[in-house]
């Protein structure tokens, strides 16, 4: 197993961006234990929640153990507290970072698969948003997503909660004006919506990604997951979703990234069964 800690200039960000890599380029064991890992690896790219950077799946999540049993290359950017998309005036372009330069940089640095079906997208939070906003958009990139607690920040009954002042979260509508329009009321009919990159994406045709939704039932954001998958039902679109105990919190998402691999990675099974299943309180859905 292989820990790479990269950094490297990203012309569309116009900084240096740093990467934690996980690679599974050896085993260790006797050697009869030891199985040459299969190469081109399949790739997630891992996105980290508001606030976070590319340390937090590392000190949060058992990501080399998954690595090593997935035998898939992971790689976790440190993205801004922008949602992963790209400003309407052009000063931020984190949408295009992740979907163009960072797999083109990674491809040409290690032994990866340039299939779209081994390109994975993830992330907790408001990396949950943007794996499903970039998977929409993207979809010709990305084969598969793992969007675990995504907060649906663009919703109008989310949104009338906001005001000049900051939050808990320090955000404001000045924020909302910087990282996604200038236009505040226009925005839950926007194409940053992933309710409306879902729609868009499904009217022009071409590839559907492989989308596993969860979240925690005890998380504030159960509703807003749940609202995504009526929408989802009522577009057509195919996706699975669960829930399990927990909330925003890593005892949640280090096992349901987990699941959500081997959900998404078809020819390997669960590594566990869900032992949580309360028909009252957890939901369980697929349409796809």
């Amino acid at each position: 197993m292989a820990w790479l800690q990269v950094s490297f200039f990203s012309n569309l960000l116009m900084r240096s961006v740093p990467l934690n890599i996980m690679l599974p380029a050896d085993v260790m064991g006797p050697p009869e234990m030891q199985k040459t890992p299969v190469k081109p690896f399949k790739t997630l790219y891992l996105l980290h929640g508001y606030m976070g950077n590319c340390n937090d799946w590392i000190l949060g999540a058992d990501i080399q153990a998954m690595s090593q049993e997935f035998n898939i290359a992971i790689v976790m950017p440190s993205g801004n507290n922008d949602f992963y998309v790209d400003a309407p005036n052009g000063a931020k372009s984190m949408s295009k970072f992740i979907s163009e330069e960072l797999i083109d940089f990674t491809r040409r640095l290690l032994p990866l698969s340039h299939k779209r079906e081994d390109t994975i997208i993830g992330g907790l939070s408001m990396g949950g948003f943007g794996t499903l906003y970039n998977c929409f958009t993207h979809n010709d990139v990305f084969g598969h997503g793992i969007a675990l607690s995504a907060p649906m920040i663009l919703e109008a009954e989310n949104l009338a909660t906001v005001s000049d002042e900051p939050n808990f979260m320090g955000i404001t509508k000045g924020y909302y004006h910087e990282v996604f329009s200038e236009d505040f009321d226009s925005l839950p009919t926007s194409a940053f919506n992933p309710k409306v990159a879902a729609k868009l994406m499904l009217e022009r045709g071409g590839p559907i990604p492989n989308m596993y939704i969860a979240c925690g039932y005890n998380d504030m954001l159960r509703k807003d997951n749940r609202d995504l998958c009526d929408y989802l039902d009522s577009i057509g679109m195919p996706y699975f979703y669960e829930e399990g105990p927990g909330t925003h919190e890593w005892a949640f998402w280090n096992p349901y990234l987990r699941r959500g691999l081997a959900h998404v990675i078809k020819d390997i099974p669960p590594a566990f069964p869900n032992p949580f299943w309360v028909e009252k309180d957890n939901y369980e859905r697929s349409n796809g």
